[in-house]
């Protein structure tokens, strides 16, 4: 569980890892000594089940979760493979999850303009007008609508 850097992702982990480790501890009993009894074996599969059915269940919203941050990393390496379309859905979901992120609004108002999209020109005005103090925000904002008359 220390391998989670996110909270929302060690209280998912934790519930299955207890079981894990509760059965491997049953495993390693039976390995190195008499058998275990069946009462203990039993507590152990119905420990095994709930593990399972937790991990069936959108515990906390975390299935639509969102880091915007690797969203926009995964639509950077989706735009090298030319893969335009998925990658600006990928960069929308990003500025949803991260609206204050002028990063987000830079690489999707970007991935715009390099698509040739119309929307490009919105999304580089609206990054400007929440941003007016980035210098990443300014310079291509500039450099796009300075280009085009508004």
């Amino acid at each position: 569980m220390v391998l989670f850097t996110n909270a929302r992702f060690r209280l998912v982990a934790a519930p299955p890892l207890a079981v894990l480790a509760r059965l491997a501890f049953v495993g390693l009993s039976e390995v190195r000594g008499p058998p275990v009894d069946r009462r203990r074996a039993l507590w152990a599969a119905a420990a095994a089940l709930a593990g399972v059915a937790l991990t069936r269940h959108d515990l906390g919203g975390i299935r639509a979760y969102r880091i915007g941050a690797i969203e926009q990393n995964t639509a950077s390496l989706e735009l090298r493979e030319g893969r335009v379309d998925q990658a600006l859905a990928r960069l929308q979901r990003a500025v949803a999850a991260t609206p204050d992120d002028p990063g987000a609004w830079t690489a999707l108002a970007g991935a715009l303009a390099a698509a040739r999209r119309p929307e490009a020109r919105a999304a580089w005005r609206e990054a400007a007008r929440r941003f007016p103090d980035d210098p990443a925000v300014r310079a291509g904002a500039a450099r796009f609508l300075g280009s085009r008359a508004p």
